[in-house]
Order: C-alpha cells, then structure tokens, then sequence
C-alpha cells in the first residue's frame, strides 16, 4: 500500500485512496458501533488502525487534490460511522492536517510558476475544500458542544473564505458551514454571537443568492440556540430578511431566489417564536405570512407553518386579516409532496378551524388554488 501511494500517478494513487475509504465502509458495515455507543469493536478498530494512518500520511503529502479529496471523505466516512473514537485515534495529526488545509497551504494547494500567476482569490477551489469543510462539520456534530476549543481554533480560518474578495462559492461555503457548525455546537455557540452575528447580518445583503440563502439559514440557527444573547441582533436581522422576500420579476423562475426567501421565512419564524413582544407585532406578522406558503425548501416546514398554527390558537384577533391567506397556505401544502406527513396532519385542525371561521367566504379564500389542490383541501375538511 505504501509503495503504491508513493505512485508518480495520480490516478494509481486515487485509486489506493478509494480502496482505503471502501475498506472503512466495510469496517462499519461488517463491524459497526454496538447500538448507542461510540466505541468501537476489536475488529472494526483493527482494520481502521490499519488504513487510517495511510490516509492521514497521504493528506500531509499529496499533491493532486483529487486524491486528497478522496482522503479526507475516507476520515469523514470514519468519524460518521465510528463516531468520537476515531478522533481519540487519529488526534494531532488529523487536526493540523485539517487547520493546514484550511490555511490552503497543503501540498496539493500549492502553486508554482505560471499557476501561481493564474490564481485569483476569487477562484474557489472546489475539488477540495468543500470536502475540507464538510469534514469540519462532521467533527462538530460528532463533538457537539465539545466542539468550542476547535470552533476557536477554526473560525479565523473559516471567516477568511467570506471575505468580500472571494468568490460566491467560497462566500457561501463559510456562512454555511457556520450555520451547520452552530447548529452542531448549541448553547456553547453563544459567546460568540457578538462577533459572528454583524457577519451574517452583513451577508444577507451580499450579492448572490446562494449566499443569502445560506446566511438566511445561519441567522435561524443563531437565533435557536443563542437565547438572549441574540436578543440584541433580532430587528437588524428581520429587516434584511424581509427584503430576501422579495423576488424580483426577472428572478422569479430561479429556485436560489425561492430558497432564499424561504430561509428568510422560517429565520423571522425563529425569532418570534423565540420573542412574544416579536411574534405579535402585526407588522412582522404580515411579512411573515407574506412568506408563506414555501415555494422550495420544504425543510423549513416544520418551523413555519408551526409559527402559523400558533399564530391562528392564540393570537386569534391579531389573525383575523390573514385568516383567508392561511387557509389558502393549508390548501397548498396539503397537496406539495415536499411537506411531511406529520406536519399535513398538524394543519389539519387548523384548515377546519379557519373553514369554520370563514364561513361563506371560505370559497373566495381558495379561488387561487388549483382544482387538484381544492379536491384536497376539501377531502381534509369533510374528514373526521
């Protein structure tokens, strides 16, 4: 094996390094985890000490970033299947392989003479580290929040692919991968809102959408797990994601513009379910509803329509303007194939309640659903 990955091939030495990920597939399948546990069996632990130090050496050493790459998603695919054990095994060296990589200073990131003259900042380097940042965040879930020692060792890092000279891909990369390490970190990530916050709130106005997609996503998670330490950052952030909703003509047929004003739904969503003083401002109320339904990232169901629902039960006179829009929102996801089951059979005393409400004027609150959509709606009222 060690032969083999001194190969002046690249594609012999892509070729170890896929071996060597299938052999930890196999390791996991063959061996895994006893359920609920993070140590690992005799066997699974033996076939890993034999392949993960050849693919920590290969990391360190190699030259073609498809290689590397390949490389680092076999150390990702360990940590997701044995879980914390495998960074007790690997330690240092997978740590400082990772803090070199996302310096870019690896050997495979390195460029000479003509190479050096075309790299730009704005290029991004998408071969390797995309893969880089996802194994961050596989660590981070891994870890939890026991992540915070790594999360201050890694930011500078991380923050330096969203400065405004990078590329998009590399802008939304960092935003993103904040967000999933957030997510990951929980309450631990508190502290640092002060210094992360002004940065998202900033990319929600950056100039691609992808970005503010992302930043949209990464304000929610803030919001979630910051409790009163993102307090203070609630109003600034609400009146950069109300203008996310807004999808320009020219732009309405381009899903990144629909996800993006999605995200902004579910992060106001977020807010006010962590503020009452917020959730029954009708102004906020309206641009959350004006939101509302989800035109692509069924993910954020779960968030919004439960903000609505609670909305409609205990805020009722508040409502009453929106009473039709949120029967027509019922109607539509009702019939998206996106939408959870469970989240469908939660809207359902709530399209029945509205119904009631509405009364004759129920019929005009549907005239925009299509007739599959109606039939629908219709089947979920007559139903007990």
């Amino acid at each position: 094996c060690k032969e083999m990955l001194e190969s002046p091939h690249e594609f012999v030495r892509h070729g170890v390094a896929a071996v060597l990920h299938e052999m930890i597939k196999l390791a996991h399948k063959t061996f895994p985890n006893p359920q609920n546990s993070n140590k690992m069996q005799k066997s699974a632990m033996a076939i890993v000490m034999a392949t993960l130090p050849h693919i920590l050496e290969m990391i360190n050493v190699e030259t073609d970033k498809q290689c590397c790459a390949e490389a680092v998603d076999a150390v990702k695919t360990s940590i997701e299947s044995f879980g914390v054990s495998i960074l007790e095994t690997a330690g240092k060296p997978l740590l400082e392989n990772l803090e070199t990589m996302m310096k870019e200073k690896a050997p495979c990131q390195t460029y000479h003479d003509e190479e050096q003259d075309a790299k730009d900042e704005t290029d991004h380097d998408e071969v390797l580290i995309d893969h880089v940042t996802d194994l961050l965040s596989t660590i981070a879930k891994a870890t939890g929040p026991r992540f915070e020692p790594l999360f201050v060792r890694f930011i500078p890092h991380l923050l330096k692919f969203n400065a405004p000279n990078r590329s998009a891909p590399d802008r939304l990369m960092a935003v993103g991968t904040i967000g999933d390490i957030a997510d990951h970190m929980k309450g631990s990530i508190k502290k640092y809102l002060p210094k992360l916050f002004p940065i998202i709130i900033k990319a929600l106005a950056d100039s691609e959408p992808e970005v503010r997609r992302n930043a949209a996503y990464t304000v929610g998670i803030l919001v979630v797990h910051g409790g009163e330490t993102a307090a203070p950052f609630y109003k600034a952030s609400i009146e950069s994601l109300k203008k996310l909703q807004h999808i320009p003509a020219e732009s309405k047929d381009n899903e990144f513009f629909h996800a993006c004003a999605d995200n902004a739904t579910s992060a106001i969503g977020k807010i006010m379910q962590q503020k009452k003083e917020i959730l029954t401002q009708p102004q906020v109320i309206s641009w959350f509803m004006g939101g509302l339904p989800l035109k692509n990232d069924q993910e954020e169901a779960k968030t919004v329509y439960s903000v609505m629902a609670t909305l409609l039960r205990q805020h009722t006179a508040i409502m009453k303007d929106h009473m039709a829009h949120a029967l027509f929102v019922c109607g539509r996801v009702f019939a998206t194939e996106g939408v959870r089951d469970n989240i469908k059979q939660g809207l359902i005393p709530v399209a029945k309640s509205l119904s009631g409400a509405l009364g004759s004027n129920a019929g005009a609150a549907v005239q925009g659903l299509s007739a599959e959509e109606k039939d629908r709606l219709l089947k979920v009222l007559k139903s007990k």
